[in-house]
């Protein structure tokens, strides 16, 4: 174990306790408020267009750049407060334990993916095990017990790097 498995440790035992700290029902909340508004703000954007911009002097640029986002983030608050509401209905008792159980279990899950895809970036901006080994400096990625399964355990986005990948570049491993 190095210090890159220390560090994925951490972030992942911190993942682990917010989520049971907040508990599966307001995680669960959380996620459907942010597709939810990502999915449907443009549903809400024109009206918008129509209620705010008598009242603001905003060129049509300004207006088409900040509505999609004040919808998202009117649609997301409105949500989150309906969201957090019914997420208090699962406190205390055995349900509130049961919640913030599967809470810990759904905030190691999310830690997981997080960090799995933030290491996939990293990848792609360190160098590669071969360029650092012809520099004669150690990869920590080598050693690490954590990185790889870590890493590995998100599949989807690096098929989709590799399909658009032009063949005869040199790919990182």
């Amino acid at each position: 174990m190095n210090g890159l498995d220390l560090a994925l440790l951490v972030i992942l035992l911190l993942s682990t306790i917010s989520g049971a700290w907040a508990g599966a029902a307001k995680r669960l909340v959380q996620i459907a408020s942010i597709l939810i508004a990502f999915s449907e703000s443009w549903r809400l954007a024109p009206w918008l267009r129509e209620a705010i911009l008598p009242y603001f002097s905003l060129s049509s640029s300004w207006a088409s750049f900040l509505l999609p986002i004040i919808s998202f983030l009117l649609l997301y608050l409105v949500l989150s407060l309906l969201g957090r509401w019914i997420a208090s209905l699962f406190e205390g008792g055995i349900i509130g334990i049961f919640n913030h159980l599967l809470g810990a279990l759904l905030g190691l899950v999310i830690g997981v993916y997080a960090l799995g895809y933030a290491l996939i970036f990293v990848d792609k901006l360190l160098p590669s095990p071969a360029e650092l080994a012809r520099s004669g400096l150690e990869d920590v990625r080598n050693t690490s017990e954590l990185y790889h399964p870590i890493r590995h355990s998100i599949t989807d986005i690096e098929q989709i790097i590799d399909y658009y990948t032009p063949r005869g570049e040199n790919k990182k491993s």
